[in-house]
């Protein structure tokens, strides 16, 4: 039998700041999407409650920040997992793989597939936590085509194609369609410039 942590021990494994994620409870696919629809779309509490009791979800630890006094925001993916794994207990943390080879990897992010996910995320076990960005961590999954509703496109120097759109937001996921039947950076630069009469997008055109 393994020791019993120590008081000190227990205090410390009862504070920490994790992060974490919601999970549906099912291994269909629509439903899963369904509650990620629910989750972009910001429902109202009534129909967040609704869609609860449709589509229950769980929830899974994937990442720590803090346990007790122990900062860990500048911690190594490695270390900071290492210290999950001792805190996980009634909550669960997800599954992990830290493959052997490329075969064993694709192995893992297909059974996720299966299983309903939209795929894997792939961090360096080297990597820090940067809040609000993706330093070492790579989303490996299947393209999910989108709905966006918007109010209109404006001219942004944040983003490299120069345009983004004002207010957007999602309106439903669309499963009948494939990332080839998506609108493109052409689209866009024909709705900005229909916006004020133009036939053509010119680089000095109205704001």
């Amino acid at each position: 039998m393994g020791e019993t942590p120590s008081a000190r021990e227990e205090t410390a494994f009862a504070r920490f700041a994790a992060c974490c994620e919601a999970l549906a409870a099912t291994t269909k696919r629509t439903e899963k999407r369904r509650l990620l629809a629910a989750f972009l779309r910001k429902l109202p509490p009534d129909e967040v409650e609704a869609t609860a009791q449709q589509v229950p979800a769980q929830l899974r630890l994937f990442d720590v920040l803090q346990v007790g006094d122990e900062p860990l925001i500048d911690a190594p993916y490695a270390r900071r997992w290492e210290r999950l794994a001792e805190i996980g207990g009634t909550v669960a943390v997800v599954e992990r793989l830290v493959p052997s080879s490329p075969a064993e990897g694709e192995r893992f992010f297909q059974q996720a597939v299966a299983e309903g996910h939209e795929g894997v995320m792939a961090k360096q076990l080297s990597s820090t936590y940067s809040p609000g960005a993706r330093g070492g961590t790579v989303a490996v999954r299947p393209e999910v085509v989108v709905e966006v509703l918007f109010n209109d496109v404006q001219r942004s120097p944040q983003y490299a194609c120069g345009r983004a759109l004002r207010f957007a937001r999602i309106a439903r996921l669309r499963p009948d369609k494939g990332p080839e039947e998506c609108d493109t950076l052409q689209t866009l630069r024909r709705l900005f410039a229909a916006q004020f009469g133009r036939e053509r997008d010119s680089e000095g055109g109205a704001q």
